[in-house]
């Protein structure tokens, strides 16, 4: 191996054939003592940039100038000359380290080490190491010539693992994952990468001196922010600068650093890279800043997009970049420069050439790609055709991208197109969900659409009005709703084939919409009917993520009339589809998760009803569908005997600035379920005062009134209320069952057997028909029972077994208070303030704060008298004097 007296030889032949910018090398200390360092505290320092940036030069200049301060030894391998191989490097290994020092430990020498197979080498290079643990041995391994393998990188970290007097300076492209192999391996490393070789002002200025073109510190800044330090083009644009000052007679410092760097470009790049595109090199790089790799290989070709771009790295005119997302080419400001400039020499070609691409980019299945082309053409029209056409799904996936396009926009585009304003308001709600900038922008994205309306053909007004219905949303489905329903009706009305062109991606959508306005009003009918045309439409549930939406949607609208057993059917075949897979954490597998949250407690299964919430309210986004999301979670407490937790946080929901959101119907069915949890608490008062809040009289809350009038004893009411209902040809399954089981057990406490009967088989009917489960768990178990025992011999239908009775349930989960908090709410019952408890217990104010906010959370109250009331009611109440209360 040579040693430090004899690195001269070993560098000689190195030098004179490297390239001819190492005659005028720049010093460069700052890098030279990152090497001085790296041998104290790194076996492995990896030089990661391409051909023409300096390296070996460093590397040279480091042998040179800084090796006689080190004691070690040291060999120079050019990986070029070795074929880059695993097997190479180890001869070159062996004859550095075992030839040229004798006969190793193992005793192989020059004649049989060739012949060793790979392990033996490896020892036979590991033993020689071992003898002479006590001194450095250093290799530098020049790969500018080509990329090293992963088997040669594999034998460089078993030598580095094993061997810790060994060091290895790497100098070349590394896209092998050989530096994160490396930290695997424990192995101490330094990276120098290619921004840390960029020129810096100084090294420019010493550039120029070197090729006879002097700067001033000013110029060389100016020449450095040109070609952002890149040395291949520093010193390309240097050697020109003078013929470029000479031909132009250009006399600022400025114009001709410019100019230079631009005829670099030109006449190193343009001839070449006409033979290695099928596309001018003007025309495919002029498109943007940057390429993604799917639109250069889409361009120009996948091999032929590979040789381009690694051409372009070397020669420092741009790199990659990634980040979570996507790869791109990134330019050099300089290389932007010159494309721009013969941009703007040829822009009525490049702008057709452009159009041309978009038009290649939508044909091959890159609808993004070729927005982002009409987009640069200021092109509005064509942007809109592609949401449209592509909606929804291309929108959703790329709503942040588009978002920030759009948000580019001005008033006079949205103008003109005033769809886009309401795709803007669409994107911000599936990004944000519904906040109170979001529903303003819906409220103006709905006026602009209307304004426009009346001038547009019937496809347009298909899409104004599918926009109204989507973005009203629960800022008010009501008779706005009713409105662009019947002009959508009347717009399709005049075209003959719908199933053309892009109605056919929109009309899935646009009846997905019309049926949420009416799910989201409580027409669960009407809501089946659109949905069930949506699913139609969409096709076959393999295809598109809009199908799987719409089937969603369809089976919570099931679900929610009571038909369980065809909600359950429509669920299976979504959740056993290809495409579910690919969107179930998405969006738009929201309906799903919540049909499935409501057909799991209808088989009383709340712990997967539970998980499916968790879910839906993963992301932290509020949608349309909350208020349905807090009804199932109140619900889902009843089931499993809390309801004083769903109290609370049903409370939580529907008290401050949320209460202005919610339409008629969601205001009605939350005072439902409010008034089943107060039921189920055996707080009928508060329960009688909620439903009063009720104005509207819908279906689905006159269960809950009619199961008021029976634990209020109101027999003969709760019959007359019940008849109301069962008299209606279209009520929902879930309706008549609730309401067949009030009049049975109603007619049963009053002694009317016949009728009592007559209710009890027609509910049962429909329960074995529907799989409607939840009614029977809102009646009383003894009530239910007598009933089985008249009438069918006290044998209840199978799955009513072992129904859970909530308002049973809830009493034998009464919250269980210490000592210390029932003597607290006697407290609270005589004391006006925190201080004189505190004083009465000897604790502090703050204990005693801490107390009574664990005390209202277990009653599911929100204040003092609340709090009391409902200890009263359960008897939790514990009288102040003579307790002993210190546990």
């Amino acid at each position: 191996m040579k040693n430090v007296a004899n690195t001269e030889s070993l560098l000689g032949d190195l030098v004179h054939t490297a390239p001819r910018f190492l005659r005028t090398a720049v010093s460069r200390p700052r890098l030279l003592d990152l090497l001085d360092g790296a041998l104290s505290d790194a076996q492995l320092v990896v030089l990661n940039a391409p051909t023409g940036w300096g390296k070996t030069q460093l590397l040279t200049d480091w042998f040179h100038h800084r090796l006689d301060s080190h004691r070690l030894h040291a060999t120079w391998i050019d990986m070029g000359r070795t074929g880059l191989t695993a097997s190479g490097l180890r001869s070159v290994l062996g004859g550095a380290l075992v030839l040229k020092g004798g006969q190793g430990a193992s005793g192989a020498g020059a004649a049989d080490f060739s012949d060793l197979d790979a392990g033996a080498q490896r020892n036979v290079i590991l033993s020689h190491l071992d003898a002479h643990v006590s001194e450095k041995f250093l290799i530098v391994i020049d790969s500018d010539d080509g990329m090293a393998n992963d088997e040669t990188f594999a034998d460089i970290v078993w030598l580095l693992r094993k061997a810790r007097n060994l060091y290895v300076w790497f100098a070349g492209r590394v896209t092998s994952p050989f530096e994160s192999i490396a930290v695997q391996a424990s192995i101490d490393s330094v990276s120098i990468t290619a921004k840390d070789l960029l020129f810096t002002p100084p090294e420019t200025v010493e550039v120029g001196e070197k090729l006879g073109m002097p700067l001033s510190d000013h110029a060389a800044v100016a020449l450095q922010e040109l070609t952002n330090g890149w040395p291949s083009l520093t010193r390309a644009a240097l050697m020109r600068l003078r013929r470029v000052g000479e031909a132009y007679g250009l006399r600022d410092v400025s114009a001709r650093l410019t100019e230079s760097a631009l005829s670099c470009i030109e006449g190193d790049i343009m001839n070449s890279f006409d033979t290695v595109s099928e596309l001018p090199l003007v025309e495919v790089l002029a498109l943007a800043p940057f390429l993604t790799v799917e639109l250069a290989d889409a361009l120009v070709g996948q091999e032929k997009a590979a040789v381009l771009f690694t051409h372009l790295q070397e020669l420092g005119y741009g790199q990659w970049t990634e980040n979570a997302s996507e790869r791109r080419f990134v330019m050099i400001p300089v290389f932007q420069s010159f494309l721009q400039e013969r941009s703007a020499e040829r822009a009525v070609e490049l702008s057709d050439h452009r159009r041309q691409i978009a038009s290649y980019m939508e044909h091959i299945g890159c609808p993004f790609e070729a927005y982002q082309q009409y987009e640069t053409l200021g092109d509005y029209a064509p942007m809109a055709r592609l949401i449209r056409r592509e909606y929804p799904w291309f929108a959703y996936s790329f709503r942040y991208e588009l978002r920030e396009s759009l948000a580019r926009l001005n008033d006079d585009v949205f103008a003109e197109h005033p769809a886009l304003i309401g795709m803007l308001a669409q994107f911000n709600y599936w990004i944000d969900g519904l906040t109170p900038a979001v529903d303003q922008q819906l409220r103006t994205a709905i006026t602009a659409m209307r304004s426009r309306a009346r001038d547009l053909g019937p496809v347009e007004r298909v899409w104004v009005e599918t926009a109204v219905l989507s973005v009203q949303r629960v800022t008010g489905y009501n008779a706005q709703s009713e409105i662009a329903i019947t002009r959508f009706q009347e717009a399709l009305k005049e075209i003959p084939d719908q199933r053309a062109g892009e109605l056919a991606h929109l009309l899935p959508a646009a009846w997905v919409q019309v049926g949420n306005a009416y799910l989201h009003s409580g027409r669960y009918h009407a809501a089946v009917t659109e949905y069930t045309k949506a699913a139609a439409l969409s096709g076959d549930l393999q295809g598109t993520p809009m199908s799987v939406h719409a089937q969603g949607s369809l089976a919570l609208a099931l679900v929610m009339t009571g038909k369980i057993t065809q909600a359950q059917d429509v669920l299976r075949n979504v959740e056993s589809s290809n495409l579910w897979l690919s969107i179930r954490e998405t969006f738009w597998a929201r309906p799903v998760y919540l049909a499935r949250v409501f057909e799991r407690l209808e088989v009383f299964d709340e712990e997967t009803s539970r998980d499916a919430l968790s879910l839906l309210g993963s992301d932290g986004v509020d949608y349309e569908d909350r208020p349905l999301v807090e009804y199932a979670y109140a619900l889902a407490t009843l089931v499993r005997g809390e309801p004083y937790r769903g109290l609370a946080r049903l409370d939580a929901f529907t008290v401050g600035n949320r209460t202005g959101r919610l339409n008629g119907y969601y205001s009605d069915l939350l005072a439902s379920i409010r008034a089943e949890l107060l039921i189920a608490l055996r707080r009928p008062q508060e329960a009688q005062e909620t439903l009063k809040t009720i104005v509207s009289g819908r279906e689905q809350s006159a269960g809950s009134r009619a199961r008021l009038l029976l634990v209020l004893g109101k027999e003969s009411q709760a019959i007359a209320l019940a008849r109301d209902f069962l008299w209606r040809e279209d009520a929902y399954p879930r309706t008549k069952i609730e309401h067949l089981l009030v009049r049975a057990i109603a007619a049963d406490r009053l002694g009317d057997d016949e009728s009592a009967a007559d209710s009890w088989h027609k509910a049962i009917s429909l329960y074995e028909k529907f799989g409607v489960r939840m009614a029977f768990a809102f009646m009383p178990e003894d009530s239910l029972q007598s009933l089985a025992e008249k009438n069918d011999g006290g044998i209840l239908p199978t799955g009513l077994e072992a129904t859970p009775h909530v308002f049973d349930l809830a009493q034998q989960v009464i919250p269980k208070l210490t000592r210390r908090e029932r003597l607290v709410l006697g407290h609270l019952a005589r004391t006006p303030s925190m201080t004189e408890i505190a004083s009465a217990l000897v604790v502090s104010p703050n204990t005693v704060k801490t107390q009574v906010r664990s005390t209202y959370r277990k009653l599911g109250a929100n204040s003092r008298q609340q709090a009391l009331a409902v200890a009263a009611e359960w008897g939790l109440l514990l009288a102040p004097p003579g307790e002993d209360d210190n546990r």
